[in-house]
């Protein structure tokens, strides 16, 4: 690209599993030539894998001999596959955001070939990042929006709106201030008198939760990091949300997070997914974007990283050989097999079900549980004289975990042994018909 620097790197855009066609599919900023000196155009490319590590980019006719599927200049998009449209021209929908405030929206019926579907709405006050997810337990769209002056005392944050379709959303924005970061995030060691400030939220329902991908800024500004020929710092938090609109963030370590080692791809400048992660297999996928340190030209190497979890692995109860007993709230469910996410090394874990009095159910007891003494994230727990649990269906129970030498990741109450939750999964993954955990008509 001559004195232009390259990118292939999401800034959201998308990363899915395409249930239709079986095919991990990717849509990120790619950067085409400017008349100006050391400046880029940013466009849409599109690149498709069959494991979601080795990725192919096609020659497209969008503009023939490229993978460029949305060749129109922006700051940022997102990618949404909705297997939930009947209409299949509208399958695939795109939010587009410009620097300038302005926000759009596109379908497409094979996430290449793109038609509008709302005129384009300018904003004064919007600034630039702007991002969308949906939130299919209030069933709305969430806009999730940047002002451009600082919010006194926090700087960037970002501002709510919804709607229950994602193009008419935008005729009537009205948002409400709605979070930033906070005194307890982490500083950058090398600027320490900054304030973190959050820089972008994409968020994905996960189980029963939504999962937020928290973009935090540690700065410095842009003209710092110019003059200084280094990459801002930002880095990916986690939180959750049962709501969409109430967020808590209990651990503010990175959780995907900058590599200042010379010549790393994610030196600087992290941004999460739209579609925030997928699940394959035992693990989660997490795609991110990440900018090396370049004497030539600050803001330039952007490429594309993917990083491994395992499935529900985002926080365990763990115990050692002094043994740890874990009893739930009471709760209610409608299936009839029980299982548990749990890892050891020599350990074992039993469990036992408990009445709304709190008094143990009779051949439930630990006593007459299997020990659980493998890793899988994937355990059916079993009792000597029950095969499954439908006598409880409906009723108030507890369940106690006594774990010796082990983690705990999750448990979950199946209608069948193929353990299936019925919970969301994110952006899917292989296996999954659409984005709930409900087994392929192969695995049935």
């Amino acid at each position: 690209m001559g004195n232009h620097y390259p990118m292939a790197a999401p800034f959201s855009d998308g990363v899915w599993f395409d249930s239709h066609d079986h095919l991990f599919k990717m849509w990120y900023q790619c950067a085409s030539p400017s008349p100006a000196p050391k400046k880029a155009i940013f466009y849409t490319c599109y690149a498709t894998s069959t494991d979601g590590k080795r990725w192919e980019k096609p020659l497209l006719d969008v503009i023939p001999g490229t993978n460029i599927v949305f060749p129109v200049e922006h700051d940022s998009t997102v990618v949404w596959v909705d297997a939930d449209e009947h209409d299949s021209e509208q399958r695939y929908k795109l939010f587009v955001s410009k620097a300038d405030g302005a926000v759009s929206t596109y379908s497409s019926n094979d996430g290449i070939h793109w038609s509008a579907t709302s005129a384009e709405h300018r904003y004064s006050w919007v600034g630039d990042r702007n991002t969308v997810f949906y939130n299919p337990f209030r069933g709305v769209w969430v806009y999730s929006i940047r002002d451009k002056k600082p919010y006194p005392g926090l700087g960037r944050i970002r501002y709510y709106s919804e709607s229950p379709g994602l193009s008419a959303g935008l005729d009537h924005w009205q948002p409400l201030a709605w979070i930033g970061a906070d005194n307890r995030d982490l500083r950058n060691p090398h600027y320490p008198e900054i304030e973190p400030q959050l820089y972008a939220l994409d968020a994905v329902a996960y189980e029963s939760v939504m999962v937020g991908l928290f973009s935090i800024w540690e700065g410095p500004e842009n003209k710092v990091a110019a003059a200084n020929h280094i990459q801002k710092r930002n880095q990916i938090m986690l939180g959750f949300s049962r709501d969409g609109y109430h967020w808590d963030r209990p651990d503010r370590h990175p959780f995907l997070k900058v590599n200042e080692t010379e010549g790393a791809w994610n030196w600087g400048n992290m941004q999460s997914v739209g579609g925030g992660f997928l699940v394959v297999g035992d693990q989660l996928y997490f795609y991110s974007s990440g900018r090396q340190r370049n004497d030539e030209e600050w803001d330039s190497h952007s490429s594309s990283g993917l990083f491994f979890l395992r499935r529900d692995g985002f926080a365990s109860m763990d115990a050692d050989a002094r043994k740890g007993v874990l009893t739930t709230r009471l709760l209610t469910f409608s299936g009839s097999q029980l299982f548990v996410n749990f890892a050891t090394s020599g350990g074992e874990m039993r469990v036992e079900a408990l009445d709304e009095e709190g008094r143990v159910i009779p051949s439930l007891a630990a006593s007459d549980c299997i020990p659980i003494q493998t890793d899988s994230t994937h355990h059916l727990v079993r009792w000597k004289d029950h095969a499954d649990l439908s006598m409880l269906s409906g009723k108030k129970v507890r369940f106690r975990f006594l774990v010796e030498r082990g983690e705990l990741y999750s448990f979950w109450v199946s209608p069948d042994r193929s353990g299936a939750s019925r919970g969301f999964v994110a952006a899917g993954g292989p296996g999954f018909e659409g984005y709930k955990d409900i087994p392929s008509a192969k695995q049935r």
